[in-house]
C-alpha cells in the first residue's frame, strides 16, 4: 500500500527537477499543459477463493503535467485519471460474484527524446490507484482502492499551435486486497490511451 505523503513527496521532488533544469533552446515540449484522454482499459482481478472477473472498457479522462528538455532529452511528471464502467459478474460453486470499476487515477515520470522539434519518444514509470467494488451473494460488498505501479512507452506529437496529439501504451500491476471478511482480490490492468492537449 502506497502512502500518500510518499507520493505527494515523489511528485514534489520531480516538479522540483523539471523546473531546476536548464532548457538548452526553446523547445515546443517545454512547459505545462492539460489535456483530455481516452482510454481503452482491461481488468483482470483474480479472487481467492472465487472466480477471476475480467472486463474490457473504454473510459474518459484527463491529464495534467510539465515537462523540460535538455540537449533533445525530455523529463516531466504528470497526473492523470479517468472514469470508466468496467464490469464483470460470474457465479462460482453456486455463489454469484460481481466486480464494478468505478475510477483511476495516478501519477507518472516521464523520460524521452525529441526528434525533429515535433515528436516525443517516451517511457513511463508510475503510481496507479483504482476504485473498485467486488460483490458476492451472501458476503456482501467491499469498495477498496487497488494501487500500484505501471509502466509503458508512449509518443507525442506537437503542432505550431501548441496543441498536441498522444498515444501511449502501460501495464498496471495492483497489490491485492483482503475484502469480504476473507477474499484475496489482485488486479492487474493494461491501457491504450489516446489524448489531445494544449501545452502552455
Amino acid at each position: 500500500m502506497f502512502a500518500k505523503g510518499k507520493i505527494a513527496a515523489a511528485v514534489g521532488g520531480a516538479l522540483m527537477l523539471t523546473g531546476g533544469l536548464s532548457v538548452a533552446q526553446a523547445d515546443t515540449f517545454h512547459g505545462g499543459y492539460v489535456g483530455g484522454q481516452l482510454v481503452i482499459v482491461d481488468y483482470d482481478f483474480d479472487v481467492d477463493p472465487g472466480p477471476s472477473l475480467s472486463d474490457t472498457d473504454v473510459g474518459i479522462g484527463g491529464v495534467i503535467g510539465t515537462g523540460t528538455t535538455e540537449n533533445d532529452y525530455y523529463l516531466g511528471v504528470e497526473l492523470d485519471f479517468w472514469l470508466d464502467q468496467a464490469d464483470d459478474s460470474t457465479t462460482w460453486n453456486g455463489v454469484d460474484y460481481d466486480v464494478d470499476v468505478k475510477h483511476s487515477y495516478g501519477v507518472n515520470l516521464r523520460l524521452g527524446r525529441v526528434f525533429n522539434d515535433d515528436w516525443l519518444v517516451y517511457g513511463l514509470l508510475g503510481y496507479q490507484g483504482t476504485k473498485a467494488k467486488v460483490s458476492a451473494d451472501g458476503l456482501g460488498s467491499d469498495s477498496e482502492t487497488y494501487e500500484g505501479g505501471r509502466g509503458g512507452v508512449g509518443v507525442e506529437y506537437q503542432l505550431e499551435n501548441r496543441m498536441f496529439f498522444r498515444g501511449e501504451y502501460s501495464q498496471t500491476f495492483h497489490g491485492d486486497e483482503t475484502v469480504l471478511g476473507g477474499v484475496d482480490v489482485d488486479p492487474d490492468s493494461w491501457q491504450v490511451k489516446g489524448a489531445i492537449g494544449y501545452r502552455f
